[in-house]
C-alpha cells in the first residue's frame, strides 16, 4: 500500500491539489471543507483547479474516489470545465474519461498546455517562455499537508 499525501496550493488565481498514493474515501472525504477554508474568498477568482495525479496508486481510483474529489467543486460554484488533471497513467486517464469525460474535466497531457488553456495570453509565446511562468506556478510558500 502506498503512503497517502496530499499537498494543495493557490498560485496565480490557480488551485493545485498534488496527491501522491492510495486514495482513500475517508481522507477525501474532509477535502470539500479544507478546500473551503483555505481558499475562502478566492473561490470566485479562480482561473483553475488542477489536480496532479503523482505516483497515485492506480488500484485505489475508482468510482466513489473520483466521485469524491471532483463533485464537490460544482456546490462551490466552480464549474467542471474549470477542472483539469495531469497524470502519465493511462489507466487513471481511461478511468477518468469513462466516469467523468461528460461533464467537461479536461485532461492535459503538461502544465504547459494547461498554461495555454487558462491564460491564453501564452498561447503565441515560445515554449521556453510559457515553460518558464508554468514553472513559476508550481512554486509557493506556503504548502499545506494535511494528510500524511
Amino acid at each position: 500500500k502506498f503512503q497517502y499525501i496530499i499537498n494543495f496550493y493557490e498560485n496565480k488565481n490557480i488551485f493545485f491539489i498534488d496527491l501522491t498514493g492510495t486514495l482513500e474515501k475517508e481522507k477525501i472525504s474532509h477535502l470539500k471543507l479544507m478546500f473551503m477554508h483555505y481558499l475562502k474568498d478566492k473561490i470566485t477568482k479562480l482561473k483553475g483547479v488542477v489536480y496532479i495525479f503523482n505516483n497515485t496508486d492506480e488500484n485505489s481510483i475508482n468510482f466513489s474516489t473520483l466521485w469524491l474529489l471532483f463533485r464537490f467543486w460544482k456546490g462551490l460554484q466552480v464549474p467542471y470545465n474549470k477542472i483539469y488533471y495531469l497524470t502519465n497513467s493511462q489507466k487513471i486517464v481511461n478511468i477518468l474519461q469513462t466516469y467523468l469525460g461528460d461533464f467537461g474535466i479536461n485532461h492535459c497531457p503538461t502544465l504547459l498546455d494547461i498554461v495555454k488553456s487558462l491564460f491564453p495570453s501564452f498561447k503565441d509565446k515560445n515554449e521556453m517562455e510559457i515553460f518558464e511562468f508554468a514553472s513559476t506556478l508550481l512554486l509557493t510558500d506556503y504548502k499545506i499537508k494535511p494528510n500524511q
